[in-house]
């Protein structure tokens, strides 16, 4: 696709993908022929999942067919809301598991080297008198399940914790001083490296032209075909191919309710530390989106959650901003919204870009008056001011990722990891983790991870694929 190398060089930290490949160096060697868990997806659940069963013992092979973090996950704003777990511990739930995916999530990346971690913490900032009571009262919930949550009531305390908001339309926050945000790109790459020191194999420029299943239930096996004609067999597949996901397994017979979102992004030009200091968020589409209703077409052709409509009509402005670390030159980075797509458009609406520039100009006037919102930039034209790009975020139908076993729709050891939207960065970590132990023991017994299983599986419950409206056996 013409534009789309310079689109990944640029998202890949401004620039400096080649220094980063160094840095993270993964093997060129051919992928073996088999392996216990095979992985299709090299973004930051397959790379996760990688990780952790590799660190249980087992064989693993993961497949990437261009660039490991080249899709949605190096190309998100790498924000992740965290509020800690609920105190008393709450009974298992949807909420009790987003909070789990977060924290934990957070807890990975903090523990890998070189990704530019930061916990800086997040402004929920509401705008109007009905946004201002929708996060009071989110935030009264959250204080009484023992969250780490801090109401700011006024635009004048917002604008202590972020002074970049003074003078703008913001009138209350929420303050969750647990978020933080990390270099996407390279949350990533870390996350493969350390897979390949616990004896992973992962390989880029792997692509899997067919998927094929020898054998029927717990003795099947799963067998790769890849692009130079070699093959890779597993007793395990975990496809975690984000908004490819059903393009993958529909050879298998399996269909996958996940469809491509994009995803738009605006990115200043390199800036002085600490101009922003909090991650922002807008709850504008929230708002929407609880009084509303989710947005889902009855046929499945609009997911969950969708900033517009089937006619690209715009339901919600969404929003959210940071600044960036060293990696990325400080740079300033806003997305928005969230548009059905097809799995070949990468082109920046311009209607998009203008409306996300409205936004962060209605939010933080400082940042039109320190030059963040200036000309966008051309190709062969000066430096940039700011840059702009989109990725394409695997939705699923629900709006809830697909995360577990097909055994249920007759498909025994195949399992998914996908369907997380905007959210891969934010929950995919500790997802990825939750996963591996329910993988590994179908592996082999493993009777010192009992709880560890317990816990997983009590968890993924909640995203089980096989769920009403998730994935059909065809």
């Amino acid at each position: 696709m013409a534009g789309r190398g310079a689109l990944l060089r640029l998202a890949v930290a401004a620039g400096a993908s080649e220094r980063l490949r160094r840095a993270h160096a993964l093997s060129a060697e051919p992928p073996p022929t088999s392996a216990d868990v095979l992985i299709i997806g090299g973004g930051i659940l397959g790379c996760s999942v990688a990780l952790h069963v590799a660190q249980l013992g087992h064989s693993v092979v993961l497949l990437e067919r261009a660039s490991v973090g080249g899709e949605a996950s190096g190309l998100s704003a790498g924000t992740i809301w965290d509020a800690g777990l609920p105190d008393p511990p709450a009974a298992p739930d949807l909420a009790s598991l987003s909070f789990l995916l977060r924290s934990g999530s957070s807890a990975i990346l903090c523990a890998l080297r070189g990704c530019d971690f930061t916990r800086c913490g997040a402004l929920e900032v509401g705008c109007t008198r009905g946004e201002c009571e929708f996060l009071h009262a989110q935030y009264e919930r959250q204080r009484a399940a023992g969250l780490a949550v801090e109401w700011l009531p006024s635009a004048a305390a917002a604008s202590l914790a972020e002074p970049m908001l003074r003078g703008g339309s913001v009138a209350c926050a929420v303050h969750t001083p647990l978020s933080a945000h990390v270099h996407p790109a390279l949350a990533t790459l870390a996350l493969a490296t350390a897979a390949t020191g616990q004896g992973a194999a992962v390989r880029e420029g792997a692509r899997v032209t067919s998927l094929r299943r020898e054998g029927e239930g717990e003795g099947a096996a799963y067998v790769a075909q890849l692009s130079d004609g070699s093959r890779c067999a597993a007793r395990h597949l975990v496809v975690a191919a984000g908004a490819w996901a059903n393009e993958l397994t529909a050879p298998l017979g399996v269909e996958v309710p996940v469809a491509p979102v994009k995803g738009v992004v605006w990115t200043s030009g390199p800036r002085a530390p600490g101009e922003l200091r909090k991650i922002l968020f807008g709850v504008e589409a929230h708002l929407h989106f609880a009084t509303h209703g989710d947005g889902r077409s009855s046929e499945g052709a609009i997911p969950a959650y969708c900033t517009h409509g089937a006619e690209g009509n715009r339901r919600a402005r969404h929003l959210y901003g940071r600044q960036c670390g060293p990696a990325d030159s400080h740079q300033i980075i806003f997305g928005g919204d969230r548009i059905p797509t097809t799995l070949t458009d990468y082109a920046v609406p311009e209607e998009s870009v203008a409306s996300l520039r409205k936004h962060v100009g209605e939010l933080a006037p400082s940042l039109q008056a320190c030059g963040c919102q200036a000309k966008a930039c051309t190709e062969g034209g000066a430096t940039p001011s700011f840059t702009r790009r989109t990725g394409l975020m695997p939705f699923s139908a629900d709006g809830r990722p697909l995360v577990g076993e097909c055994a249920a729709v007759g498909f025994a050891n195949l399992w998914l990891a996908c369907g997380f939207g905007p959210k891969g960065i934010m929950e995919g970590p500790m997802a990825g983790r939750l996963l591996a132990e329910l993988i590994v023991a179908k592996l082999g017994a493993r009777h010192d991870r009992e709880h560890e299983v317990q816990v997983a599986s009590e968890a993924l419950q909640w995203l089980d694929p096989c769920r009403e409206g998730g994935v059909r056996r065809t």
